[in-house]
């Protein structure tokens, strides 16, 4: 995935690279959106969210997903590789120091 800014016209873009370099953008964001991210981003965060407000004991009923675990092998869970952040056109960085967490794992097994 990559997330960059345009600088001509103050939109910050994500996209995904897939093999042969090929970019497919995937949504934008314009600047005007944010109080302080007019030139860089010092943390970038995303997921997934189900909400139940008549939650009996359960977060909900509602499902997110294959149902497998990231554990199941290859082919029945959703994951993500090769994650780089554009520094700037055509330069990019691999991510470092990365966070996986969920906020109630038990939900999930």
């Amino acid at each position: 995935m990559i997330n960059m800014q345009n600088q001509n016209i103050g939109v910050w873009w994500l996209g995904v690279i897939f093999e042969h370099g090929i970019l497919e953008p995937v949504g934008y964001w314009p600047v005007i959106l944010f109080n302080r991210l007019n030139d860089y981003a010092e943390r970038m965060e995303w997921g997934g969210e189900i909400i139940n407000q008549q939650n009996l004991g359960r977060h909900t009923t509602i499902e997110m997903g294959s149902g497998y675990m990231h554990d199941s092998g290859y082919g029945k869970a959703a994951y993500m590789r090769n994650l780089e952040v554009a520094l700037s056109a055509n330069v990019f960085k691999p991510l470092e120091d990365l966070f996986v967490g969920s906020t109630h794992p038990d939900y999930y097994r």
